[in-house]
């Protein structure tokens, strides 16, 4: 369990007691100083009057005094709604653990994202707690759940679900582009080779057909 402490805090010029005016408790402060409860409980929210002691008791002031939990943890989710390769469109939605939710749409281009109208934007929960979602600084949002005892933050990079790099070819495609290639290179040596040896042997049977007839004529001769 997380310590419950006192919501609100309360100074006054001189030393006084705090008493509570439906539970009897009673708090001493010192001259200047905050009033600061631990491990109270949330029966002890209520009224209470601050008094100054000494000869006499004199009333001060009267307060309300609210008890609170800090808050839950917030999340943020994004929906992307459409995108093309210039723009999109999206969807945060904030979500604490005590099941409270907002969302707001939201649009980016090449160089800036905007908030768009719709959506909420802030909520009060139940406990008292505020829950904002909102665009900050280099295309991130903010999901926020606050009270006056502690928050919590949840920071999401939307330009990173609008604008991805290609996604790398599988594999498989690889290798059938490599074997393809491969082949083809083959089949054009296989070609190349074979001409070439047919350009040989039609030479040396040119060379051979000359002699025999330069062989004939001398004969003759």
């Amino acid at each position: 369990m997380h310590h419950i402490i006192l919501l609100f805090v309360i100074s006054l010029l001189q030393a006084y007691e705090a008493r509570g005016s439906d539970t009897g408790t009673h708090v001493f402060v010192q001259k200047g100083k905050d009033l600061l409860l631990n491990n109270v409980q949330q029966n002890n929210s209520g009224r209470y009057n601050a008094i100054v002691s000494g000869e006499q008791i004199k009333d001060v002031g009267k307060y309300i005094v609210t008890v609170q939990d800090p808050v839950s943890l917030v999340t943020g989710t994004v929906d992307l709604l459409s995108s093309s390769s210039d723009s999109c469109n999206l969807t945060v939605t904030c979500s604490t653990q005590d099941s409270h939710h907002i969302n707001s749409t939201f649009r980016c281009e090449a160089n800036t994202c905007s908030q768009e109208e719709g959506g909420e934007r802030s909520k009060v929960t139940t406990s008292g707690s505020s829950l904002r979602v909102y665009l900050s600084k280099c295309f991130s949002v903010i999901c926020s759940h606050s009270n006056q005892v502690s928050s919590d933050e949840h920071t999401t990079m939307i330009r990173n679900f609008c604008f991805k790099p290609p996604a790398p070819e599988p594999q498989s495609n690889i290798i059938a582009f490599v074997t393809v290639t491969v082949i083809k290179v083959l089949v054009i040596i296989a070609i190349s080779a074979a001409f070439v040896g047919h350009r040989i042997k039609g030479k040396h049977e040119s060379e051979d057909k000359e002699k025999t007839v330069y062989e004939n004529v001398q004969v003759k001769a």
